[in-house]
């Protein structure tokens, strides 16, 4: 029953892949002055928005299935509503249209850029402290492993709450089964929020952060492959650059 989700965490590495260029792209724009070796933290901040509001915005119908594809089974159903993949684009089309594939897209929206917005400064700027601590270059295993992991666990605490809401959003369509009149519940972020506190409580807001603290796991390998192949391909293709070109990048 899970392949077809397996399907779609392939997809959303193609969005990890293109916002990790989106940012390093952003982040050359932002820069006040080029003579500076590191980006400031404005232009950290600026890039890490711009980049994840694009990743986001095409990603969603994809994080919607992946999400829905799930938990389908776990909501009582006889048969599958989504055996497949082509099929669940079809039924969204038709029972929700457009709109959809973006449920839960306005809490991603603002939740993704803060995540990352937390996520991309801290994790340069631990890489350049732990680069110093542990006298290694920045591109080395442990220093991106902690700049990563630090990050990551940092990122997760701050935006679960929000993460929690945008589940709610996507799956709730199953409560409403073929109930015409069902009445959704989750239909804003802020009312949301103080309803999940209000009925359970302020812990609840928090329900699923071993998950995701354990989702840290794919950036740990991600991010130290990513640096590790950056630094091999551009002594292999542009040694005399100071940096590596946007088509090596996308490798």
């Amino acid at each position: 029953e899970m392949k077809p989700a397996l399907s779609i965490f392939g997809m959303l590495d193609e969005e990890l892949t293109s916002r990790s260029l989106s940012y390093r792209k952003t982040k050359a724009m932002f820069q006040p002055s080029k003579r500076e070796k590191e980006p400031s933290s404005r232009s950290r901040l600026l890039s890490s928005i711009c980049s994840t509001v694009c990743g986001v915005t095409v990603s969603a119908p994809f994080d919607l299935l992946k999400t829905r594809l799930q938990i389908q089974m776990d909501k009582g159903l006889m048969h599958a509503k989504y055996p497949k993949i082509r099929h669940a684009f079809q039924t969204i089309w038709k029972e929700e249209g457009l709109r959809g594939f973006y449920k839960g897209y306005r809490a991603t929206v603002i939740c993704t850029p803060v995540f990352h917005s937390i996520y991309f400064p801290l994790y340069e700027k631990l890489r350049l402290k732990f680069s110093s601590d542990f006298n290694a270059d920045k591109a080395s295993f442990k220093v991106v492993f902690f700049s990563c992991g630090i990050s990551g666990f940092i990122s997760n605490i701050v935006t679960n709450p929000m993460w929690l809401i945008r589940t709610r959003m996507q799956a709730e369509i199953f409560k409403a089964g073929n109930n015409p009149n069902y009445e959704f519940k989750y239909k804003t972020i802020r009312g949301s929020l103080l309803r999940v506190y209000r009925k359970e409580g302020l812990l609840s807001l928090y329900t699923g952060l071993t998950a995701s603290m354990l989702n840290i796991s794919h950036v740990l390998v991600y991010f130290p492959v990513y640096e590790k192949m950056k630094v091999v391909l551009k002594a292999i293709f542009e040694p005399d650059r100071d940096s590596l070109s946007s088509k090596y990048i996308s490798i």
